[in-house]
């Protein structure tokens, strides 16, 4: 006995595949016939029991196929629209309003009391066949006026969700401060999607190693900061530091000398070496309970209120 069952699973890295398909996520085969990219998932054993006959029957994903690629043509989904088991005419607007996009399904096979069923549903992501932006940048943005910029660096679908509105569209200057130009971040690894070659004003362009054999023209922007010593101001505040430069703490927006006795490694807090305590600003020695003041940490020379020294 059958059962079909719709699915949504998880996600993917995208990666290109052959030459003559299109491109596809990890573990994704493109299907002509079905005109979007399909996996196969097994969570039985490789056969299942035929419930009428008693016998143990391969996993057929040639006909599960054949069914699913039925279905998705059943559903004749127009231009700008793309198949989806969860919807109630089986068609569901592309991401980001792509003009034509296609989708990524699982066709998955499970075995539950002795019953087999498969899935053929859900599209769980979908790729805009246009490799454009365009349509997303039809409202300039001004807070990212460098707008959407296609790229092709293998991301997880998970990822370009959280960071962008349609898949393969990643907004050119978020989690790039400053920037207002960026080109695809292709071939120079999963955790780069854009690189950014132009900095807005109040930033100055920093180039990067040679050695990471980044596009000549790929830049950095660091903020300016116009207080002394400091490594990294708050956005848009050039005179409030946030972070100073090593042997230095940012005290009330500013930097200052980190205090003795003390660490500042992080250019924003202080941390007083073992025996000291904070007080003031300043590390001093930790002195005993009820001393108000003393020459180390176990000789009191002065006392609290109601206690002498003995």
């Amino acid at each position: 006995m059958r059962k079909i069952f719709l699915f949504l699973c998880a996600v993917f890295m995208a990666a290109p595949i052959k030459a003559d398909a299109k491109e596809c996520f990890d573990n994704f085969v493109w299907n002509a016939d079905a005109g979007a990219c399909v996996r196969f998932e097994d969570e039985s054993s490789r056969s299942y029991r035929d419930l009428a006959t008693g016998e143990y029957v391969p996993f057929d994903e040639a006909a599960v196929l054949a069914g699913f690629v039925k279905m998705i043509k059943a559903a004749n989904c127009s231009a700008g629209k793309v198949f989806s088991g969860f919807a109630v005419n089986g068609c569901v607007t592309c991401e980001g309003d792509c003009p034509s996009c296609y989708g990524h399904y699982v066709l998955t096979r499970f075995v539950k009391n002795g019953i087999m069923s498969v899935s053929t549903g859900g599209n769980q992501a979908d790729i805009c066949e246009k490799k454009s932006c365009d349509h997303l940048n039809v409202t300039p943005n001004p807070t990212f006026p460098g707008g959407y910029v296609w790229s092709t660096a293998q991301k997880s679908y998970l990822f370009m969700k959280n960071h962008t509105h349609d898949v393969g569209c990643y907004l050119c200057g978020l989690g790039q401060k400053g920037c207002v130009s960026c080109i695809d971040g292709a071939g120079a690894g999963d955790n780069i999607e854009l690189f950014c070659t132009k900095c807005a004003s109040g930033y100055v362009e920093e180039k990067y190693d040679s050695y990471l054999e980044y596009p000549s023209n790929a830049v950095r922007c660091q903020q300016i900061c116009n207080v002394d010593n400091c490594e990294d101001c708050f956005d848009d505040q050039p005179n409030r530091c946030y972070k100073c430069k090593y042997g230095y703490v940012a005290q009330n927006d500013v930097c200052v000398p980190c205090p003795e006795n003390a660490y500042c490694s992080d250019g924003r807090t202080i941390s007083c070496k073992t025996g000291y305590a904070l007080k003031n600003g300043a590390c001093v020695i930790n002195c005993p309970a009820n001393c108000s003041a003393c020459s180390s940490a176990t000789t009191c020379t002065a006392c609290d209120a109601g206690y002498s020294v003995t």
